[in-house]
């Protein structure tokens, strides 16, 4: 896969979350002056946007080397089991680096028993032991958890850090940049996320430019759909939960987080150019149902959110 090809494996070579990257590198900075450096961190902030890169290089430059590096993906593994054989785990000395690092992807999935488990762990944790939260809701990690952690906002890229990504990747994997109207669509596409962007990316290299056009927005006909969703779920028709429900289901196979940010953007601008007082509340209501806390994460939030919105 591309993605994995064109990781980034020093801070230096991730593009955007300028501030985000400024603080890692000072605190790496004023650890090697003897500055304490936190042994737990939370990288929080939407899917496919760097946030275990971050954390794998940070486990790095912390002095892990690779046997010495846990990962642990929450959303398949997310009891109480997999927490004891983790704490279990760290209490062992590095194999071969100086540290051992558990990374924890999607680690909002973890049961409250198992996130209650790890407290100990986290703060009474040998000096070689490094804990990394990955979460893209991080409203639904305990506050007991979260506040024990130096929390690091990794966001979407801007368009021009797009860019600069792809034309990067096609450098470092001998391909050719793809032509500028495709590479504007793959931009396009992606929304701000650097891994939808490459995976666009795969797909659409080898293809001739109006081929590519077509496997990019083979998304033409879910982002047709995602329109009609948008409208259909702010209309006040009567029995509009039924086509709401058809909509929903054209978009199934789409990351729920990316729907919830999509919805999130249409609702906004209507709030926005809005000037009847009465439809603005309803508008912010609607918000209110796709912004954490209240929002619950994977599909079956989002349908439910999308049921209580479609209710208004």
């Amino acid at each position: 896969m591309f993605y994995q090809r064109v990781r980034p494996t020093k801070l230096s070579e991730v593009l955007g979350n300028h501030t985000t990257l400024e603080g890692l590198k000072a605190l790496l900075l004023g650890a090697g002056k003897g500055t304490e450096v936190p042994h737990a961190f939370l990288f929080q902030g939407p899917t496919g946007c760097g946030k275990t890169t971050m954390a794998r290089i940070m486990a790095t430059e912390l002095g892990a080397v690779e046997m010495d590096v846990v990962e642990y993906n929450a959303a398949n593994t997310r009891g109480i089991d997999t927490v004891r054989e983790l704490v279990q785990s760290a209490q062992f000395a590095p194999l071969m680096g100086s540290v051992r690092a558990f990374i924890l992807d999607e680690s909002h999935q973890l049961t409250g028993a198992a996130q209650e488990a790890l407290l100990k762990a986290v703060e009474d944790c040998a000096d070689y032991c490094y804990f990394f939260f990955c979460s893209t809701n991080p409203e639904q990690i305990i506050p007991t958890l979260r506040n024990r952690c130096a929390i690091y906002q990794v966001g979407t890229l801007r368009n021009s850090e797009m860019r600069t990504l792809l034309v990067a990747a096609c450098t470092k994997l001998g391909i050719l940049v793809p032509k500028k109207l495709v590479l504007d669509s793959i931009i396009a596409a992606a929304e701000g996320c650097p891994r939808t962007a490459l995976v666009c990316l795969e797909q659409a290299w080898r293809l001739k430019p109006e081929e590519a056009l077509d496997v990019v927005v083979s998304g033409a006909m879910q982002q047709k759909d995602f329109g009609d969703f948008c409208r259909e779920l702010v209309s006040k028709r009567t029995g509009r939960w039924e086509a709401v429900r058809t909509f929903f289901a054209a978009l199934e196979r789409s990351d729920p987080e990316r729907i919830r940010r999509g919805v999130l953007g249409y609702l906004r601008s209507c709030l926005a150019a809005e000037h009847d007082v009465e439809l603005a509340d309803r508008y912010a209501t609607m918000i209110r149902l796709f912004e954490p806390p209240i929002f619950s994460s994977g599909e079956a939030g989002l349908l439910r959110a999308v049921f209580e919105a479609s209710m208004l």
